[in-house]
Parts: structure tokens; sequence; C-alpha cells
């Protein structure tokens, strides 16, 4: 059994004692991966060992960058790279504007409670999703689970006061 107050360092290529007790990180030598592991012992699944080249969200479609300057993006626990994110040309920034300002003009029609109703389905999804999306955090913002935890419950929090917008605009 591995003690929860060690990690492995990477750049050291040993375990160190932690300053954090509520992640343990562990990498298996001669193998991908690695395994994150919360104060109960339990073993947490990585979400995704590779995300792939990511893509630019435009006018309600997912579509891929034609640019050829890529960023990596590193997980920094185990140095390895998660994912490749385009750096997308002025072309396609000049297209995403533009599709944002051609919206807005029918979504500045929409009256709040209505609005109110999307941050409701996204509140709902992040609470869905809340176990994958630390890990997600973890991966590839080096946080414990703990801290990653806390942090997606204060941005479940703040989407709740989004929601709480029309019902303030109203005097309630």
């Amino acid at each position: 059994m591995i003690s929860r107050k060690l990690i492995f360092n990477t750049q050291k290529s040993r375990f160190v004692r932690a300053k954090r007790e509520d992640l343990c990180l562990i990498v298996v030598p001669n193998m991908r991966g690695a395994i994150f592991m919360d104060r109960s012992n339990k073993v947490l699944e990585v979400p995704s060992e590779h995300y792939g080249r990511l893509k630019n969200y435009i006018n309600g479609k997912w579509i891929d960058s034609e640019s050829k300057q890529i960023r990596d993006i590193i997980n920094p626990a185990t140095n390895e790279v998660i994912a490749h994110v385009p750096l997308s040309t002025p072309d396609e920034v000049d297209k995403a504007i533009s599709a944002a300002k051609e919206s807005f003009e029918s979504w500045r029609e929409v009256p709040p409670v209505i609005r109110a109703r999307y941050f409701f389905a996204l509140k709902n999804l992040m609470e869905e999703h809340f176990e994958d999306l630390s890990r997600t955090l973890v991966q590839e913002m080096g946080k414990t689970i703990a801290e990653a935890r806390g942090e997606l419950r204060r941005s479940i929090e703040e989407v709740e006061v989004a929601c709480g917008i029309p019902a303030l605009m109203q005097g309630y």
C-alpha cells in the first residue's frame, strides 16, 4: 500500500513527501498514464488519456481550425501531452465574432426568465458530470482532487447566482 503522503515527482523520478495529503498521484514506470487517489484511497479513473486536437465552437457547430500553429496542453503531473489546441487564424476569430454579434440580436429579445433556463440546464449538466469535470481539472491544471472539486462547486454556485438574476430584477 502506498502512503497518501507520497507523490511521484516526474523530474526526480522518485516518490517524494507530498505537501498536500488529499491527493496521491502515482505514475507507474513503463506504463502510460497516472492513477489519481483521494483521501479514501479510492482509485479515481483518468477521464481521458488524450483529448486529441480541439475544435472551435462557432455558430453552434464544432469546426476544425485551419491553423498550422498548435499549442500542446500538458498534464503537469506526468509531463505528457493530453490535447492539442490550434491557435485560431484571424479569419476564424472574425467568423466567431460575427456569429456572436448576429446571435446577440435575437438573444437580446429573449426575456430574462427564459435566458435563466439555459443556465439551469448548464447547472444540471455540471452537477451530472461533477466528478469527470473535477478529474479533468486535476489532469489539466495539476490541482488536487479536493481543490478541483471545490473550484467546480464554486463555479456551480456562480451559475446558480446567474439563474437567480431574473428574480432579483423583479425585486424578490
